[in-house]
């Protein structure tokens, strides 16, 4: 993402090289979990963060679990009273995942947050991302 004189932005890196294929965020009272996703199931996300970052989980209000490997757009259930956001991927899929019948939406998610959790979120098409950037 590209940001130019815009204080009001704040853009953290997560290190993927780090502790853990998962690192959390506290966004004001909303605990935001990243994961690939692509290890354990959906319904123990919310575990996850009980038991990886139990103080930090304590003080937050609300998680919200946020994954990257999402190749097809379905619902996911809700196992507890954490939200699942599955971010599209702007990228196509590789050989294998192409092979495996996964195809990629094109498109780039941006969530909102503010005090009072999720305010809501920008889908935007790669198509557009292309115009955007020429």
């Amino acid at each position: 993402a590209f940001y130019r004189n815009a204080e009001d932005v704040r853009v953290h890196d997560f290190n993927p090289a780090s502790h853990s294929d998962r690192s959390y965020l506290k966004v004001y009272g909303t605990l935001l979990q990243c994961v690939h996703s692509d290890i354990g199931k959906h319904a123990d996300h919310a575990a996850w963060a009980r038991s990886d970052v139990p103080k930090l989980y304590r003080r937050c209000e609300r998680t919200i679990t946020v994954s990257g490997h999402f190749h097809t757009s379905r619902s996911y259930p809700t196992f507890t009273d954490a939200l699942y956001i599955g971010l599209p991927s702007l990228v196509p899929p590789c050989p294998w995942h192409s092979q495996q019948g996964y195809k990629s939406q094109r498109q780039v998610k941006a969530i909102m947050l503010d005090r009072f959790g999720l305010r809501g979120d920008i889908t935007v098409t790669w198509d557009k991302v292309k115009r955007l950037i020429r």
